[in-house]
């Protein structure tokens, strides 16, 4: 199966969040005429790490430290590193 993928992490930062339902039926369509079958999906990734680092033995105040600003409010960065 081949994949074709669209959006950057830069549209999820800057872009997406300020979609309204109309544009995002336009970039759904333009995603179907384009056969786009994998879509960036960042949704949820910070729940998904807490989680795994949870279970590895990291506390609730060690992971928040990690984790800082939205990217769209912060210059490009979406974790402390």
């Amino acid at each position: 199966m081949s994949c074709a993928i669209s959006l950057m992490f830069v549209h999820s930062a800057t872009l997406l969040p300020y979609w309204d339902w109309e544009r995002w039926e336009k970039e759904i369509d333009r995603m179907a005429l384009y056969g786009v079958n994998m879509p960036l999906a960042t949704v949820a990734s910070e729940a998904i790490a807490e989680r795994v680092w949870l279970r590895m033995g990291l506390n609730k105040e060690e992971i928040r430290e990690f984790f800082t600003a939205p990217a769209h409010t912060f210059p490009g960065i979406a974790w402390a590193i």
